[in-house]
This record gives C-alpha cells, structure tokens and sequence, in this order.
C-alpha cells in the first residue's frame, strides 16, 4: 500500500505542477495533462483501497468456510 500511495503521490505532484506551469505558460494541452495526471493518482488511490477491501472480504469468507468444514 505505501509504495502505491508514493507512486500516486509522485505522480499528483507531477500533475500538479504541469496545472500550474500550464496556467503560467497559457498552455492548454498542460494543462489537461496535468489534470489527468492527477485525476489518474486519485484514481489509483480508489483502486488500491477497493482492491484491498474485496482481498480482506476473501479472507473472511474463505476463514468462514474454514471454520465450517471443521465443524
């Protein structure tokens, strides 16, 4: 998880600082990067924690099938 939320956070920044130059500079096409950039890392955060909410959803299901084939 905290290699995945420095790499978002890289990446954010990254974003970040192209709105910023973009808005300096006038650039449009910058600036869409940058925002895409961002709205990637964000996106990326969202994913991770889903993923990691569906992996602790298994593991309970599958100590709960454990648990009842002991029985």
């Amino acid at each position: 998880m905290s290699i995945c939320l420095f790499k978002c956070g890289v990446f954010f920044l990254q974003g970040a600082i192209s709105v910023g130059i973009g808005h300096l500079l006038g650039r449009q096409q910058m600036l869409a990067r940058g925002y895409q950039k961002m709205t990637n890392a964000k996106c990326q955060i969202a994913i991770d924690d889903a993923q990691k909410v569906i992996r602790q959803c298994i593991k309970r299901q599958q100590n709960s099938l454990t648990s009842i084939s002991r029985s």
